[in-house]
């Protein structure tokens, strides 16, 4: 392993140690965000769903605890609660999920959507996903070459077009199939979307997963 990595794990177990983390959940003091208890809550509740128009599967219901610990996760940036629920995701999927991928692709930010979260919760998600699923995915960019309006409050023909040519692939993934990853399914706009600007760039097949879906 190389030093530069070696030295940022002793130093993240050293602060962990020094300042161990709070659960979010449950408040206990852990190595991490979500404790090894809240964790097997958390696998406990899943419900899986699959979309099967669009190919995509989503890991719970968004509501809840689930619903409260996402929010947490990208809105107070608890960055580290994301790996450990990208984890969970690939932990439950690599048994599920039977198609050989050559891409995971997470559903980018816009550079200034970027700016103002600070982080990117597909991608961080993304991350704990592959640190389990036993394929060997890599992480291409999907741009989001168009700032949009939040969903939240949008009817879905407004949300159709303001997502509209908002993605771009500056590449061929030609013959590739591609596994996309997002926090949350409402209506499948996004997807779809994201999936336009994979076709145009050529690849074979694509499906989605998802930490939940809006019922």
């Amino acid at each position: 392993m190389p030093v530069s990595k070696l030295l940022s794990s002793f130093l993240k177990e050293l602060k962990e140690l020094i300042l161990p983390s709070q659960c979010l959940v449950c408040n206990v003091y852990s190595q991490g965000y979500l404790c090894p208890s809240c964790q097997q809550i958390y696998k406990e509740m899943i419900s899986p769903m699959y979309e099967y128009n669009l190919k995509v599967h989503s890991l719970f219901q968004y509501q809840g605890k689930v619903r409260e610990i996402l929010h947490r996760f990208k809105y107070d940036k608890f960055r580290e609660a994301g790996l450990v629920l990208g984890s969970i995701m690939g932990g439950y999927y690599q048994d599920v999920l039977q198609e050989k991928y050559d891409l995971l692709v997470p559903v980018p930010l816009h550079k200034d959507e970027l700016k103002e979260r600070g982080f990117n919760q597909s991608e961080i998600l993304a991350r704990g996903f592959i640190s389990v699923f036993p394929q060997n995915l890599s992480l291409p960019t999907l741009v989001k070459v168009k700032k949009t309006r939040r969903q939240v409050n949008l009817n879905l023909t407004e949300r159709r077009e303001n997502l509209k040519n908002a993605f771009s692939v500056p590449y061929s993934l030609k013959g590739n199939t591609v596994l996309i990853i997002d926090d949350v399914f409402t209506t499948g706009e996004t997807f779809k979307a994201c999936k336009s600007a994979l076709l145009k760039a050529g690849a074979r097949e694509i499906q989605g997963i998802t930490f939940c879906r809006q019922i």
